[in-house]
């Protein structure tokens, strides 16, 4: 998931200076509250996009992981925001299923000059990966806002004989354990998506894990795994060539993306849903005044008309809402998870 900490550190209100590590960065005009950009860019395209669009001020840190093929989302975000601040400094903190920015960003400065674009997800799932983990989500964090979610699909290798999500399911009832699913590694969202799966629709599939969705595409596409329930943009030409199929979307409703393929519930499991997650996250102690200016500016920024289109191409929706909302999301995100691998008997610790 993708996580990115936005880093002010130290901002002097008289002299318009931001100290950071590597010298002051100089403000040519004022400063509105710190927005982040989503964090999809390698060093070289962030600092080709900073030479192009540079005006200084700031530090943001990466701190979660590279997820499919978002750029152009990214820049369109990129656009979206940098009318509304100055602009910043590149650094990054990747690494660790994007829990070293989380850990950074519990030991920020709780000013509201710190925060993160994180998956309240990922950090659901953390604590049952990473045993040593110095942070918790919901001791630690305050999620200032929703801003979107990225659809989750189940995509399966396109000769399977399985045409729909319940012919899916009675093969697989057949064929207990013939039939494997892939996964990004042993703990990640796309793990558990399929775990769900299984649970709720009372079969056996093989998991398989790879070192990330690139290396999952060419081998569903050549059929030596079955299928993986992931997020729809890094399978969305697959499918729309026919080298893969996509059988549901895990949403409520359908996918602008994939408008022609069934939820789950439509296509026969009710209740199955799951998907990606951007919340913007700041450390506890935050005062309630800058939380909340952050939450109302945060979603003046995503109800961008370019910004939501850019999302919906992508199948992935924008969110908002208020600190309440993002905050009870938190919580049943971190109830859902946990009794899945309590009830599969998943054994995730590294």
């Amino acid at each position: 998931v993708i996580g990115l900490a936005l880093s002010c550190v130290g901002l002097d209100s008289n002299s318009g200076v931001y100290r950071f590590t590597g010298g002051d960065v100089h403000l040519s005009d004022g400063i509105q509250f710190v927005v982040v950009v989503i964090g999809v860019f390698s060093i070289s395209e962030i600092l080709l996009m900073l030479e192009q669009h540079h005006s200084s001020a700031g530090l943001i840190t990466e701190t979660g992981r590279k997820m499919f093929n978002l750029r152009e989302m990214a820049y369109t975000w990129w656009g979206t925001v940098r009318s509304s601040i100055v602009g910043f400094v590149v650094g990054v903190l990747p690494g660790a299923g994007a829990t070293i920015g989380a850990a950074a960003l519990q030991r920020a400065p709780a000013d509201g000059y710190t925060v993160m674009l994180g998956s309240i997800v990922d950090y659901a799932i953390a604590p049952h990966v990473h045993k040593a983990l110095t942070f918790d989500m919901q001791r630690d964090f305050i999620p200032v806002v929703e801003v979107g979610i990225g659809t989750v699909a189940l995509i399966v290798n396109a000769e399977l004989p399985a045409k729909s999500l319940t012919e899916l399911i009675a093969l697989a009832k057949a064929k207990p354990g013939d039939l494997s699913f892939a996964s990004s590694g042993i703990g990640g969202l796309q793990h558990l998506n399929a775990e769900m799966f299984k649970q709720m629709a009372g079969i056996d599939m093989l998991h398989v894990p790879y070192r990330g969705t690139a290396q999952i595409l060419p081998d569903l596409i050549a059929g030596r795994v079955s299928g993986s329930i992931d997020s729809i943009p890094a399978h969305l030409g697959a499918i729309k060539e026919g080298k893969t199929r996509a059988l549901a979307v895990a949403s409520r409703v359908r996918s602008s993306a994939l408008p022609d393929v069934p939820t789950f519930a439509e296509a026969g499991l009710p209740g199955y849903e799951t998907a990606t997650n951007y919340t913007v996250l700041a450390p506890k102690g935050t005062p309630d005044a800058v939380v909340q200016r952050l939450n109302t500016d945060i979603n003046a920024i995503i109800s961008n008309a370019d910004f939501v289109d850019a999302l919906k191409r992508f199948g992935a929706v924008v969110r908002g809402g208020s600190t309440a909302d993002a905050t009870a999301r938190m919580a049943s995100e971190t109830t859902k998870w946990a009794d899945v691998i309590k009830k599969g008997n998943l054994q995730l610790a590294q």
